[in-house]
C-alpha cells in the first residue's frame, strides 16, 4: 500500500502498479461525475471496483494538456 510519502513518490509508482498487476489486483471503473472546473483544471470523483470493494475516488485532469494532476483513490480519498 502507498501511504503518506510513498504515495506521492513519482519514481516508484510504475514498479508498484506492476506488482500489483502480477498480483492479480485489478480495478473497475463503476461510475465518473464531474464537479466543475477551476482555472483550466476539471474535477471529478469517480468509483472503482476493486476486489469485489467499491472505492469513492477523486481527480483532476489539466485540460489544456489532458494529464491527470490528482488520482486519489478511497476509501476516504480527501476534500
Amino acid at each position: 500500500m502507498r501511504l503518506g510519502e510513498a504515495a506521492y513518490a513519482r519514481d516508484t509508482l510504475e514498479g508498484y502498479l506492476a506488482r500489483r498487476h502480477a498480483e492479480g489486483d485489478h480495478l473497475t471503473l463503476v461510475s465518473v461525475k464531474l464537479s466543475g472546473t477551476r482555472l483550466g483544471v476539471g474535477n471529478f470523483g469517480f468509483v472503482v471496483r476493486r476486489s469485489a470493494t467499491e472505492l469513492s475516488s477523486k481527480g483532476a485532469v489539466q485540460c489544456a494538456d489532458h494529464l491527470f494532476v490528482v488520482w486519489s483513490l478511497g476509501p476516504n480519498p480527501g476534500p
